[in-house]
């Protein structure tokens, strides 16, 4: 399977962060794996074949403009607070200007995140 070519055009230089949600843990068939792979240089299969499947992990890499950020979450296990504590814990705070959410979130959780982020 090959990157999502419109999910490609949607990582701009501007975004710097990417919240990826699946409904279930991190696996080669999570919506998006194959894009986000390819934009992580492999991180996500890497993370698989040392720690298999994950209900949440951080991706980090070098990007044009700085960090890149990716923070992949099952959505079924985690309540918005945990999102948040994730998100605000983790992610520079420069780096929460302009985020794009890929995956398969509900459509209350992506409102939330529409309400208390920047999303694209």
């Amino acid at each position: 399977m090959m990157p999502d070519v419109e999910h490609l055009r949607l990582l701009t230089p501007d975004v710097k962060t990417v919240i990826w949600i699946s409904q279930n843990p991190l696996s080669t068939s999570s919506e998006d794996f194959e894009t986000l792979n390819y934009v992580l240089d492999g991180l996500p299969f890497k993370h698989l074949e040392a720690q298999g499947q994950t209900d949440s992990v951080v991706f980090s890499q070098s990007a044009f403009t700085g960090q890149f950020w990716v923070l992949f979450l099952q959505e079924s296990d985690t309540s918005k607070q945990f999102i948040k504590t994730q998100i605000e814990s983790i992610i520079p705070q420069d780096a929460l200007t302009k985020i794009l959410v890929l995956g398969a979130p509900s459509a209350q959780l992506k409102e939330w995140l529409t309400k208390n982020y920047s999303i694209r």
